[in-house]
């Protein structure tokens, strides 16, 4: 019962970062976070999630800019873009991509 708990306890501690340091992690620390993503359940197993890890500033301020509420990528040192292929989704169809992605996101 204890992983239950725990796994209950980091559900309802979740919470939003807004503010970043410029401090790379190790590449170990980002294989861990795209593992939970994939291990994210997806419509008739199709994962349809690509990932793509963006290091540089530039690309992190462009990104940055095109988002109305994702000012603060700029600052972050490294920005995890998560991608749907709406071909690979079950049927195609692009609900199943989209819910597919977002239980990625969440993991």
């Amino acid at each position: 019962m204890e992983n239950k708990h725990t796994a209950l306890e980091t559900i309802l501690s979740r919470r939003s970062i807004r503010s970043y340091t410029d401090r790379m992690l190790n590449d170990a620390v980002f294989e861990h976070l795209l593992k939970a993503a994939m291990a994210a359940p997806s419509a008739v197993g199709k994962d349809p999630w690509r990932f793509v890890l963006v290091r540089e500033k530039k690309n992190l301020r462009s990104l940055s800019e095109g988002l109305p509420n994702g000012r603060f990528i700029a600052a972050a040192a490294l920005g995890i873009v998560v991608c749907g292929d709406r071909h690979a989704a079950h049927g195609g169809l692009e609900g199943y991509m989209v819910q597919d992605c977002t239980a990625a996101l969440e993991n």
